[in-house]
C-alpha cells in the first residue's frame, strides 16, 4: 500500500500570510527566495535604493533569536567593515520579534545599513524563521532610515 504526502504539511509548512504597507513612491518587485520584496521606485539618480525583503525558512529546532543573531554576525563578519549592534526585542502587532542593525561596505553601493527583524515560531522539531530586512545607503541615512523602519513595523503575519 502506498502512502500519500502533501504540501503544506506539519513537516513542511506553508509560509505565513503577510501584509505590509508600502511607503509612498515604493513598488513591489521580484527577488529570489523572498515572500515580499519592495523598494523605492527608481528615480534614475543611481543611488542605492532603499528596500525591504521578507524571507521564510524552516530550520531544525532548537533555533532561537540568539542563534539567528549569531548567524547574522557570521554573515556580517565576511563583509568589509561589518558592524553588528546588540540584539533587541520588539513587539509588532502583538508578536515578539528580535532584531538588530548592521552596516557594511559593498563595493558598488558604498556603506549599506540594514535593520533585521526575526520572528520565530517553534512547531515540534522545526522552527519557522521569518526574517524581514530593510536596507538603505548610509549616505541617505536620515531620509531613508525612518521610512524603512516604518515599512518593517507595518508587516503583519498570520500563521
Amino acid at each position: 500500500m502506498s502512502t500519500t504526502v502533501e504540501y503544506p504539511s506539519e513537516i513542511v509548512p506553508r509560509p505565513p500570510r503577510l501584509t505590509m504597507d508600502l511607503p509612498e513612491d515604493w513598488q513591489q518587485v521580484w527577488a529570489p527566495e523572498t515572500l515580499i520584496a519592495v523598494r523605492k521606485a527608481d528615480d534614475g539618480s543611481g543611488r542605492f535604493l532603499p528596500n525591504v525583503a521578507v524571507t521564510h525558512r524552516v530550520v531544525p529546532a532548537p533555533y532561537d533569536g540568539d542563534r539567528a543573531y549569531a548567524d547574522l554576525q557570521a554573515f556580517v563578519a565576511g563583509k568589509d567593515e561589518g558592524e553588528v549592534r546588540p540584539l533587541r526585542t520588539k513587539t509588532i502587532d502583538g508578536q515578539e520579534w528580535v532584531g538588530t542593525d548592521v552596516a557594511f561596505v559593498e563595493p558598488e553601493a558604498g556603506t549599506v545599513a540594514q535593520i533585521h527583524l526575526f520572528l520565530l515560531r517553534q512547531r515540534g522539531e522545526v522552527v519557522d524563521l521569518l526574517q524581514v530586512v530593510g536596507s538603505f545607503g548610509a549616505a541617505e541615512l536620515e531620509q531613508d532610515q525612518a521610512v524603512v523602519g516604518q515599512a518593517l513595523e507595518s508587516v503583519r503575519v498570520t500563521w
